[in-house]
């Protein structure tokens, strides 16, 4: 019953007078909160936020900040993790200076909490308090909080910082920020789990915009560059997505200057930027790599163009479904066909975000010179990239349309493999069309 009881309290403190809730519900919520059943303060946590908008600021300060504070110490970690979860929502509804003196010491402690689910909970919320704040009291009080977060052991605590850094670096500035977001997510990016790997990473964007052009280039477009070249393919896919979006977000001019010229090289043969650590994702020994090339002859004699169909999409079709996907080495130029493909993926993914001379030119070479590659897979992928830019040519570019595309998927519509003839017909199709609606 107290279980049942505790759920309404928030939905009656919303439809009653202040002065009702404050004389019936708040005796109630407080007896809840200090109930000896933890599943009653569980769901206490979670109420204590609704009534203090009903009571207002003061009486919110006065009543019920000492049983949320108690709940943030509650020895269950069950009843911790709703308390932290809430630690944003319930501050918001204090007097500025209750919330810097009561609730930001407790969450400094819960930053150091023995339950790595308590840390997670209280990261999703944290940086929110930054505007409540202000500046100065977010680099006096709370800074020291999601910095000691984002040095977490553990990396759903480190993600859950990076995802909201944009409420803190509205108030305090990237500089703060830069300073140790940088070592987090370099340990993000070489993590053993894809899944964590990939899940920075597309958090990549988002970082990107607020930290400036110039930071992602110096610090993490080197890393978004590495990895094209993870051994999972669903992280190879998020960061050509990646890529794309920075394109978006900083425009044609500084795409040229900077992602363009990096994907081509990596695209005629160059390797990946070298990780920061031995043993990162662009590490590996030369055992692996040797054992990796062996591999990659072998398919490679084997051809076809549906050989290797899973490396297109499945996440770990090359490093196994499990969670550690990091076992064999990077692909790269020299010894994988899969980096190759990616490559082409990414360029295609540029095309839309570069000034036009460099999409009816070097782009557009860099694509069409791939049509004779040795692996059936990666004139397939050629044929599928150059109708990814065959509208934005037949606008930008006709002439190149007609002299370089045009043969190039001719020449392919005559290939030996199946798929290749398939793929390159259906982009002629698209060529033809891109081109009737252009002249229209």
């Amino acid at each position: 019953m107290r279980l049942l009881a505790v759920e309404s309290c928030g939905a009656f403190a919303a439809a009653l007078p202040r002065a009702d809730a404050q004389a019936s519900l708040l005796p109630a919520v407080q007896h809840f909160a200090a109930d000896k059943s933890w599943r009653v303060r569980y769901n206490a946590a979670a109420q204590l936020a609704p009534l203090a908008e009903a009571l207002g600021p003061e009486a919110a300060a006065s009543e019920l900040l000492p049983s949320f504070l108690a709940l943030l110490r509650d020895p269950e970690a069950e009843v911790r993790i709703a308390a932290a979860a809430k630690v944003a929502a319930f501050a918001r509804l204090l007097p500025r200076d209750a919330a810097l003196e009561g609730v930001v010491p407790a969450a400094r402690e819960l930053a150091g909490d023995a339950s790595q689910f308590v840390r997670a909970a209280l990261a999703s919320v944290v940086m929110e308090l930054a505007p409540l704040l202000g500046k100065q009291a977010t680099v006096d009080h709370l800074a020291p909080v999601f910095l000691a977060l984002l040095r977490d052991p553990y990396p759903d605590v480190r993600l859950n910082v990076i995802a909201r850094l944009d409420q803190a670096s509205a108030v305090v500035g990237v500089d703060l920020l830069a300073q140790s977001l940088l070592p987090a997510v370099e340990e993000l990016a070489e993590d053993k789990h894809w899944r964590v790997r990939l899940a920075v990473l597309e958090h990549v964007p988002l970082l990107a915009a607020q930290l400036g052009g110039e930071f992602f280039q110096d610090k993490l477009g080197p890393q978004c560059l590495r990895w094209l070249a993870d051994p999972v393919a669903a992280v190879r896919e998020a960061a050509t997505r990646a890529l794309q979006r920075v394109a978006a977000e900083f425009g044609p001019e500084w795409t040229k200057a900077h992602l363009v010229p990096a994907v081509l090289s990596m695209m005629a043969g160059g390797e990946a930027p070298p990780a920061a650590a031995a043993g990162g994702i662009a590490g590996g020994n030369a055992a692996a790599a040797a054992a990796a090339q062996q591999q990659q002859q072998q398919q490679q004699e084997a051809g076809g163009g549906a050989a290797m169909m899973a490396g297109l999409g499945g996440p770990g079709a090359e490093a196994g479904d499990g969670e550690a996907g990091a076992a064999g080495p990077p692909l790269t130029a020299a010894q994988h066909y899969l980096y190759r493909m990616t490559l082409l993926g990414a360029a295609a993914a540029l095309a839309a975000h570069v000034p036009r001379d460099v999409l009816g030119g070097e782009l557009l070479g860099a694509l069409a010179g791939r049509a004779d590659d040795a692996v059936p897979n990666v004139r397939f992928c050629v044929a599928k990239a150059l109708e990814r830019v065959c509208p934005l040519l037949a606008k930008e570019a006709p002439l190149a349309l007609e002299r370089s595309v045009r043969p190039c998927l001719a020449r392919l519509c005559e290939d030996g493999d199946a798929d290749v003839r398939f793929f390159a017909g259906r982009a002629l199709a698209a060529c033809d069309a891109a081109a009737a609606g252009a002249a229209h």
